[in-house]
């Protein structure tokens, strides 16, 4: 669930590669950061803790440790990380072009 598009999790239609692209932009900031995004504040495995991390996902609350990121990746994090699917990063040739 830490890497599922918020459309995804709202059972909405999933256009080619967008909740790839979602999922790259999690990847990239635990890579980066050491944790993922989205995470519950007490993470017991609880139903209250899902429904938080789903709570981030649909808000995409990027935690303000992303500023520890390099700009360059934090530009291609947040890209990634769009709610709307149709404003979020189109394809991986735009991630490499950045």
């Amino acid at each position: 669930m830490l890497y599922v598009a918020p459309e995804q999790l709202e059972g909405k239609e999933l256009r080619k590669k967008c909740g790839s692209l979602w999922s790259l932009g999690v990847v990239l900031y635990e890579l980066f950061v050491g944790e993922t995004p989205f995470k519950a504040s007490v993470d017991d495995g609880s139903e209250t803790a899902r429904a938080e991390i789903i709570s981030k996902i649909k808000n995409a609350s990027i935690p303000s440790a992303i500023a520890t990121v390099p700009s360059k990746w934090q530009e291609v994090i947040r890209g990634c990380l769009v709610t709307d699917p149709t404003k979020r990063t189109k394809s991986i040739e735009d991630v490499v072009s950045k």
